[in-house]
């Protein structure tokens, strides 16, 4: 009898843990999200400003590199909610000043960050549209996520290795955030 009753009793003494750490899961993946959504929200008011000031520079076709408008991005981050360099994001510009990149700074900030489900990051901020994660593979010209999925982005070769974040804007084809 013990043989049937103990395994009974185990399995209800973990379930209510189980259910725990559900929902302390999906309570991380949403401040994720959040945190996520703020961040391209930041950094797209920096381009913003940037170009503002700078119109020349975003008039073209050319990527504008992080560095060009850091002091920006530091202006709007006031409060610090951008990840530290070690594990954070940067932006750089292109398309008329269109903010199309988001990309993590290392690849170590990709392993260690848990990419939150899409659903939550579209609705902190839909207009991202985001649809996957991964680093970008300069000869292949792809971004390949976790799930297997490819996203071929228009990044420089310089640029290997980065972690992205893909975006589909509104049916287009999809692009680096």
């Amino acid at each position: 009898m013990w043989i049937i009753v103990l395994p009974m009793f185990i399995l209800l003494a973990i379930t209510p843990l189980l259910l725990l750490s559900e929902d302390l899961l999906n309570e991380s993946q949403q401040q994720s999200a959040d945190q996520i959504a703020r961040i391209v929200q930041i950094q797209h008011r920096a381009v913003v400003e940037y170009c503002r000031d700078n119109p020349a520079s975003c008039n073209t076709d050319t990527n504008i590199r992080y560095v060009a408008f850091k002091s920006y991005l530091d202006e709007n981050n006031r409060t610090g909610e951008l990840f530290s360099t070690g594990s954070g994001m940067s932006s750089f510009v292109s398309n008329n000043g269109k903010l199309i990149f988001t990309v993590l700074s290392n690849e170590r900030a990709v392993n260690q960050m848990r990419l939150p489900p899409i659903s939550m990051i579209q609705y902190a901020w839909a207009e991202q549209n985001i649809v996957g994660a991964g680093v970008y593979n300069a000869q292949s010209s792809k971004v390949m996520d976790g799930n297997g999925s490819q996203f071929s982005v228009p990044l420089e070769s310089s640029d290997s290795n980065v972690p992205v974040l893909v975006c589909d804007k509104e049916s287009q084809q999809p692009s680096a955030c």
